[in-house]
């Protein structure tokens, strides 16, 4: 049951449907409290639906931890829209590791010139 009201959400979200998307979700989620994927969809439509503080209060706890690289991104977003450019940058700056493969034990060392501003500013200011 819970994956065809997934594709449902997913169908809304392709038609632009972001109520009806959100009203489904809630009711996933209910069902499926620990579930980051349903934050991140959830905080989507907030996003989408340009109500910044839900989706920041949304994607808080998956996403300034890094923990889920989606939420990060949308954690990011919206925070960016509210102009808390701080803890937008933390938030990817801690999801870095997911997809730089850091999080990954390796025997590369990769280095990083700290003299320059970091790239993940620069994407959040529009520079």
């Amino acid at each position: 049951m819970e994956q065809a009201g997934l594709r449902l959400v997913y169908r809304q979200l392709d038609n632009d449907l972001n109520e009806n998307a959100l009203f489904l979700l809630d009711r996933l989620q209910a069902i499926e409290p620990d579930n980051s994927s349903l934050t991140h969809l959830r905080s989507l439509c907030c996003l989408r639906l340009q109500r910044f503080a839900s989706a920041v209060e949304y994607s808080r706890d998956k996403g300034i931890t890094g923990e889920h690289i989606g939420c990060s991104y949308i954690f990011a977003q919206s925070c960016m829209h509210q102009e808390n450019y701080s803890e937008g940058i933390t938030a990817l700056e801690q999801a870095r590791r997911i997809w730089d493969g850091s999080g990954i034990r390796s025997k590369a060392v990769i280095s990083r010139d700290t003299t320059q501003p970091s790239w993940v500013s620069n994407l959040l200011l529009g520079r």
